[in-house]
Protein backbone atom coordinates (compact mmCIF):
# COMPACT_ATOMS: atom_id res chain seq x y z
CA UNK A 1 0.00 0.00 0.00
CA UNK A 2 3.18 2.67 0.92
CA UNK A 3 4.51 1.72 -2.57
CA UNK A 4 1.55 2.40 -4.33
CA UNK A 5 1.14 6.03 -2.61
CA UNK A 6 4.79 6.69 -2.61
CA UNK A 7 4.57 5.97 -6.73
CA UNK A 8 1.31 8.22 -7.02
CA UNK A 9 3.05 10.97 -5.08
CA UNK A 10 6.19 10.39 -7.65
CA UNK A 11 4.02 10.50 -10.60
CA UNK A 12 2.27 13.86 -9.29
CA UNK A 13 4.89 15.46 -8.43
CA UNK A 14 6.98 14.78 -11.89
CA UNK A 15 3.63 15.84 -13.73
CA UNK A 16 3.70 19.05 -11.98
CA UNK A 17 7.25 19.93 -12.44
CA UNK A 18 6.72 19.38 -15.85
CA UNK A 19 3.40 21.23 -16.50
CA UNK A 20 4.63 24.22 -14.60
CA UNK A 21 8.48 24.22 -17.16
CA UNK A 22 5.55 24.14 -20.16
CA UNK A 23 3.27 27.42 -18.86
CA UNK A 24 6.65 29.23 -17.87
CA UNK A 25 8.61 28.49 -21.16
CA UNK A 26 5.70 29.23 -23.15
CA UNK A 27 4.65 32.85 -21.71
CA UNK A 28 7.33 33.80 -20.47
CA UNK A 29 10.75 32.73 -21.75
CA UNK A 30 11.93 30.49 -24.77
CA UNK A 31 14.04 27.45 -24.70
CA UNK A 32 14.04 26.40 -21.07
CA UNK A 33 11.52 23.27 -21.37
CA UNK A 34 14.20 22.60 -24.06
CA UNK A 35 17.66 23.32 -21.79
CA UNK A 36 15.92 21.09 -19.35
CA UNK A 37 15.41 18.43 -21.03
CA UNK A 38 18.33 18.53 -22.51
CA UNK A 39 19.85 18.46 -18.99
CA UNK A 40 18.17 15.88 -17.97
CA UNK A 41 18.98 13.67 -20.86
CA UNK A 42 22.53 13.92 -19.99
CA UNK A 43 22.13 13.08 -16.62
CA UNK A 44 20.19 9.83 -17.58
CA UNK A 45 22.39 8.81 -20.43
CA UNK A 46 24.47 6.59 -18.38
CA UNK A 47 21.12 4.89 -16.41
CA UNK A 48 19.58 4.70 -20.13
CA UNK A 49 22.60 2.62 -21.51
CA UNK A 50 22.55 0.81 -18.80
CA UNK A 51 19.01 -0.30 -18.98
CA UNK A 52 19.66 -0.75 -22.87
CA UNK A 53 22.87 -2.71 -22.16
CA UNK A 54 21.37 -5.22 -19.25
CA UNK A 55 17.95 -5.48 -21.61
CA UNK A 56 20.16 -6.74 -24.07
CA UNK A 57 22.80 -9.26 -21.66
CA UNK A 58 20.09 -10.94 -19.31
CA UNK A 59 19.59 -13.86 -22.36
CA UNK A 60 23.25 -14.44 -22.36
CA UNK A 61 23.38 -14.15 -18.58
CA UNK A 62 20.22 -16.43 -18.03
CA UNK A 63 22.33 -18.83 -20.10
CA UNK A 64 25.35 -18.92 -18.41
CA UNK A 65 23.17 -18.75 -15.05
CA UNK A 66 21.44 -22.06 -16.43
CA UNK A 67 24.74 -23.39 -17.59
CA UNK A 68 26.94 -22.98 -14.72
CA UNK A 69 24.10 -24.46 -12.41
CA UNK A 70 23.40 -27.65 -13.89
CA UNK A 71 27.36 -28.37 -14.25
CA UNK A 72 28.64 -27.48 -11.05
CA UNK A 73 25.49 -28.38 -9.13
CA UNK A 74 25.46 -25.35 -6.54
CA UNK A 75 21.81 -23.66 -5.48
CA UNK A 76 23.16 -20.43 -3.92
CA UNK A 77 21.39 -18.40 -6.72
CA UNK A 78 22.72 -15.11 -5.44
CA UNK A 79 26.57 -16.84 -6.38
CA UNK A 80 26.05 -18.52 -9.38
CA UNK A 81 23.73 -14.71 -10.87
CA UNK A 82 26.84 -13.04 -10.20
CA UNK A 83 29.64 -15.30 -11.72
CA UNK A 84 26.82 -15.52 -14.48
CA UNK A 85 27.00 -11.46 -14.63
CA UNK A 86 31.19 -11.41 -14.74
CA UNK A 87 30.85 -14.44 -17.79
CA UNK A 88 28.89 -12.27 -19.29
CA UNK A 89 30.92 -9.16 -18.83
CA UNK A 90 34.26 -10.35 -19.91
CA UNK A 91 32.61 -12.33 -22.95
CA UNK A 92 30.81 -8.41 -24.08
CA UNK A 93 34.77 -6.94 -23.30
CA UNK A 94 36.55 -9.65 -25.20
CA UNK A 95 34.48 -9.59 -28.41
CA UNK A 96 34.43 -5.88 -28.59
CA UNK A 97 38.00 -5.72 -28.28
CA UNK A 98 38.26 -8.02 -30.90
CA UNK A 99 35.86 -6.10 -33.38
CA UNK A 100 37.69 -3.09 -32.54
CA UNK A 101 41.10 -4.44 -32.84
CA UNK A 102 40.16 -6.02 -36.76
CA UNK A 103 37.78 -3.27 -37.80
CA UNK A 104 39.31 0.01 -36.92
CA UNK A 105 42.50 -1.03 -38.93
CA UNK A 106 40.48 -1.63 -42.07
CA UNK A 107 37.83 1.20 -41.54
CA UNK A 108 41.34 3.98 -40.76
CA UNK A 109 42.56 2.73 -44.45
CA UNK A 110 39.12 2.75 -46.37
CA UNK A 111 38.93 6.67 -45.34
CA UNK A 112 42.51 7.22 -45.92
CA UNK A 113 41.71 6.05 -49.57
CA UNK A 114 38.84 7.71 -49.72
CA UNK A 115 40.25 10.85 -48.60
CA UNK A 116 42.85 10.58 -51.20
CA UNK A 117 40.16 10.34 -53.69
CA UNK A 118 38.33 12.83 -52.38
CA UNK A 119 39.48 15.28 -54.60
CA UNK A 120 38.36 13.32 -57.81
CA UNK A 121 34.96 12.85 -56.74
CA UNK A 122 34.52 16.12 -56.21
CA UNK A 123 35.59 17.12 -59.45
CA UNK A 124 33.47 14.57 -60.85
CA UNK A 125 30.48 15.92 -59.08
CA UNK A 126 31.23 19.68 -59.51
CA UNK A 127 31.37 19.00 -63.73
CA UNK A 128 28.08 16.96 -63.40
CA UNK A 129 26.34 19.61 -61.32
CA UNK A 130 28.02 22.41 -64.05
CA UNK A 131 26.51 20.96 -66.79
CA UNK A 132 23.07 19.98 -65.11
CA UNK A 133 22.29 23.73 -64.29
CA UNK A 134 24.26 25.35 -67.43
CA UNK A 135 21.17 26.71 -68.90
CA UNK A 136 20.28 28.81 -65.58
CA UNK A 137 23.54 31.07 -64.92
CA UNK A 138 22.03 31.98 -61.19
CA UNK A 139 21.26 28.67 -60.21
CA UNK A 140 24.43 27.43 -61.40
CA UNK A 141 26.70 29.55 -59.14
CA UNK A 142 24.24 29.04 -55.99
CA UNK A 143 24.81 25.42 -56.20
CA UNK A 144 28.01 25.42 -57.15
CA UNK A 145 29.00 27.41 -54.26
CA UNK A 146 27.08 25.25 -52.07
CA UNK A 147 29.05 22.12 -53.70
CA UNK A 148 32.28 23.68 -53.18
CA UNK A 149 31.76 24.25 -49.54
CA UNK A 150 30.16 21.45 -48.72
CA UNK A 151 33.19 19.66 -49.78
CA UNK A 152 35.47 22.11 -47.52
CA UNK A 153 33.80 21.20 -44.80
CA UNK A 154 33.84 17.64 -45.38
CA UNK A 155 37.71 17.45 -45.98
CA UNK A 156 38.14 19.40 -42.22
CA UNK A 157 35.60 17.00 -40.81
CA UNK A 158 37.45 14.18 -42.64
CA UNK A 159 41.10 15.65 -41.97
CA UNK A 160 40.88 17.16 -38.30
CA UNK A 161 38.18 14.73 -36.93
CA UNK A 162 37.55 11.12 -38.28
CA UNK A 163 41.29 10.07 -39.48
CA UNK A 164 42.81 11.35 -35.88
CA UNK A 165 39.76 10.17 -33.93
CA UNK A 166 40.56 6.77 -35.97
CA UNK A 167 43.81 6.87 -35.09
CA UNK A 168 43.36 7.55 -31.41
CA UNK A 169 41.21 4.45 -30.69
CA UNK A 170 43.64 2.25 -32.86
CA UNK A 171 46.33 3.36 -30.22
CA UNK A 172 44.04 2.70 -27.90
CA UNK A 173 42.95 -0.99 -29.11
CA UNK A 174 45.97 -1.87 -30.42
CA UNK A 175 49.04 -0.53 -28.33
CA UNK A 176 50.12 1.32 -31.44
CA UNK A 177 53.66 -1.03 -31.19
CA UNK A 178 55.51 -2.89 -34.32
CA UNK A 179 54.04 -6.69 -34.11
CA UNK A 180 57.67 -9.12 -33.95
CA UNK A 181 58.06 -12.41 -34.85
CA UNK A 182 60.09 -14.87 -33.27
CA UNK A 183 61.49 -17.99 -34.78
CA UNK A 184 63.21 -20.05 -31.77
CA UNK A 185 62.47 -23.33 -30.17
CA UNK A 186 61.77 -24.86 -26.52
CA UNK A 187 62.88 -22.29 -24.00
CA UNK A 188 63.88 -19.51 -26.21
CA UNK A 189 60.41 -19.84 -27.55
CA UNK A 190 58.88 -19.55 -24.16
CA UNK A 191 61.68 -16.65 -23.24
CA UNK A 192 60.35 -14.45 -26.71
CA UNK A 193 56.74 -15.19 -25.30
CA UNK A 194 57.11 -14.08 -22.38
CA UNK A 195 58.97 -10.69 -23.28
CA UNK A 196 55.51 -10.39 -25.44
CA UNK A 197 56.34 -11.27 -29.27
CA UNK A 198 53.68 -11.26 -31.21
CA UNK A 199 54.01 -14.70 -32.73
CA UNK A 200 56.81 -17.68 -32.19
CA UNK A 201 57.38 -20.43 -33.83
CA UNK A 202 59.53 -23.00 -36.11
CA UNK A 203 58.72 -24.52 -39.48
CA UNK A 204 54.92 -23.82 -39.24
CA UNK A 205 55.45 -20.12 -39.46
CA UNK A 206 57.83 -20.99 -42.37
CA UNK A 207 55.37 -22.79 -44.07
CA UNK A 208 52.57 -20.09 -43.46
CA UNK A 209 54.72 -17.54 -44.77
CA UNK A 210 55.35 -19.59 -47.85
CA UNK A 211 51.59 -20.97 -48.68
CA UNK A 212 49.19 -18.20 -47.42
CA UNK A 213 52.26 -15.52 -48.37
CA UNK A 214 51.67 -14.14 -44.87
CA UNK A 215 53.41 -10.95 -43.84
CA UNK A 216 51.05 -9.86 -40.82
CA UNK A 217 54.16 -8.49 -38.70
CA UNK A 218 57.10 -5.98 -38.53
CA UNK A 219 60.03 -7.10 -37.50
CA UNK A 220 61.79 -10.68 -37.14
CA UNK A 221 64.10 -12.06 -34.62
CA UNK A 222 66.06 -15.53 -35.03
CA UNK A 223 68.15 -17.12 -32.79
CA UNK A 224 71.17 -18.66 -34.36
CA UNK A 225 70.31 -22.25 -34.44
CA UNK A 226 67.39 -21.20 -36.25
CA UNK A 227 68.66 -19.16 -39.36
CA UNK A 228 69.21 -22.41 -41.40
CA UNK A 229 65.42 -23.03 -41.38
CA UNK A 230 64.36 -18.98 -41.90
CA UNK A 231 66.98 -18.75 -44.45
CA UNK A 232 64.49 -20.81 -46.97
CA UNK A 233 62.63 -17.16 -46.71
CA UNK A 234 65.06 -15.04 -47.70
CA UNK A 235 63.94 -14.38 -51.02
CA UNK A 236 60.79 -13.02 -49.60
CA UNK A 237 61.59 -11.76 -46.67
CA UNK A 238 64.90 -9.86 -48.25
CA UNK A 239 62.91 -7.67 -50.30
CA UNK A 240 60.73 -6.75 -47.73
CA UNK A 241 63.56 -5.86 -46.02
CA UNK A 242 62.45 -8.33 -42.63
CA UNK A 243 65.26 -10.51 -42.76
CA UNK A 244 66.91 -11.32 -39.60
CA UNK A 245 70.47 -10.46 -39.13
CA UNK A 246 73.68 -10.04 -36.63
CA UNK A 247 74.13 -7.05 -37.34
CA UNK A 248 70.89 -5.60 -36.74
CA UNK A 249 70.68 -7.41 -33.67
CA UNK A 250 67.83 -9.57 -34.63
CA UNK A 251 69.95 -12.83 -35.07
CA UNK A 252 70.57 -13.70 -31.76
CA UNK A 253 70.37 -16.29 -28.49
CA UNK A 254 68.43 -13.63 -25.94
CA UNK A 255 65.45 -13.01 -27.87
CA UNK A 256 64.04 -11.46 -24.82
CA UNK A 257 65.78 -8.64 -25.13
CA UNK A 258 65.43 -7.98 -28.90
CA UNK A 259 61.74 -8.29 -28.74
CA UNK A 260 61.62 -5.90 -25.92
CA UNK A 261 64.02 -3.11 -27.33
CA UNK A 262 61.55 -3.06 -30.59
CA UNK A 263 58.46 -3.29 -28.53
CA UNK A 264 60.46 0.11 -27.46
CA UNK A 265 60.60 1.24 -30.38
CA UNK A 266 64.11 0.41 -31.44
CA UNK A 267 64.91 0.98 -35.80
CA UNK A 268 67.62 0.21 -37.49
CA UNK A 269 68.82 1.71 -40.82
CA UNK A 270 71.33 0.91 -43.37
CA UNK A 271 73.15 2.63 -46.37
CA UNK A 272 72.62 0.53 -49.61
CA UNK A 273 74.94 0.88 -52.78
CA UNK A 274 74.10 4.42 -53.79
CA UNK A 275 73.78 5.57 -50.16
CA UNK A 276 70.39 5.65 -49.47
CA UNK A 277 68.84 5.14 -46.88
CA UNK A 278 65.70 3.58 -46.08
CA UNK A 279 63.94 3.37 -42.76
CA UNK A 280 60.53 2.85 -41.55
CA UNK A 281 59.03 5.95 -39.03
CA UNK A 282 55.91 4.38 -37.92
CA UNK A 283 52.30 3.42 -38.96
CA UNK A 284 49.55 5.47 -39.79
CA UNK A 285 48.19 4.36 -36.29
CA UNK A 286 51.07 6.46 -34.70
CA UNK A 287 49.58 10.16 -35.31
CA UNK A 288 51.16 13.20 -36.64
CA UNK A 289 52.88 14.01 -33.10
CA UNK A 290 54.40 10.52 -32.81
CA UNK A 291 55.20 10.29 -36.40
CA UNK A 292 57.18 13.39 -35.95
CA UNK A 293 58.62 13.02 -33.09
CA UNK A 294 60.07 9.39 -34.82
CA UNK A 295 61.26 11.61 -37.78
CA UNK A 296 63.20 13.85 -35.61
CA UNK A 297 64.84 11.07 -33.81
CA UNK A 298 65.80 9.14 -36.95
CA UNK A 299 67.35 12.25 -38.69
CA UNK A 300 69.08 12.91 -35.38
CA UNK A 301 70.68 9.62 -35.28
CA UNK A 302 72.23 10.04 -38.44
CA UNK A 303 72.80 13.68 -38.29
CA UNK A 304 75.33 12.54 -34.90
CA UNK A 305 76.58 9.57 -36.63
CA UNK A 306 77.86 11.58 -39.35
CA UNK A 307 82.17 10.75 -39.82
CA UNK A 308 84.48 13.43 -38.47
CA UNK A 309 86.62 13.08 -42.02
CA UNK A 310 82.59 14.23 -43.46
CA UNK A 311 83.06 17.12 -45.83
CA UNK A 312 80.62 19.18 -47.70
CA UNK A 313 76.96 18.45 -47.56
CA UNK A 314 76.24 15.55 -45.44
CA UNK A 315 72.32 15.21 -46.18
CA UNK A 316 71.77 15.97 -50.12
CA UNK A 317 67.71 14.98 -49.54
CA UNK A 318 65.42 13.48 -47.44
CA UNK A 319 62.09 12.20 -48.72
CA UNK A 320 59.25 10.67 -46.30
CA UNK A 321 56.09 8.54 -47.90
CA UNK A 322 53.72 6.19 -46.93
CA UNK A 323 53.70 2.86 -48.15
CA UNK A 324 53.06 2.70 -51.97
CA UNK A 325 52.29 6.68 -52.03
CA UNK A 326 54.06 10.01 -53.12
CA UNK A 327 57.58 11.13 -51.75
CA UNK A 328 57.32 14.55 -50.00
CA UNK A 329 60.54 15.80 -50.44
CA UNK A 330 61.80 17.60 -47.18
CA UNK A 331 64.00 20.61 -46.58
CA UNK A 332 67.68 19.21 -45.70
CA UNK A 333 68.85 22.79 -44.60
CA UNK A 334 66.80 22.26 -40.88
CA UNK A 335 68.49 19.06 -40.83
Amino acid sequence: MKQKTYLHWGVTITAAACAILVFYDTFFQDGVLFIFIEKLFGILKPVLYGLAMAYLLTPIVDFFDRLLRDRLGVKRAGLMRCLSILVTWLLALGLVYLLFSILIPELVASVSLLFSNLESYYRTIYTWVTQLVEDNPYISERVLTLVRDYYNELVDWVKNTVIPGAQVAIVAVTGGVLSVLVFAKAAKADEAKAAGADYVGEMDLVEKIQKENWFDFDVVVATPDMMGVVGRLGKVLGPKGLMPSPKAGTVTPDVAKAVKEVKAGKVEYRLDKTNIIHCPIGKVSFGPEKLTENFNAIMGAIVKAKPAAAKGQYIKSCVVASTMGPGIKMSTAKL
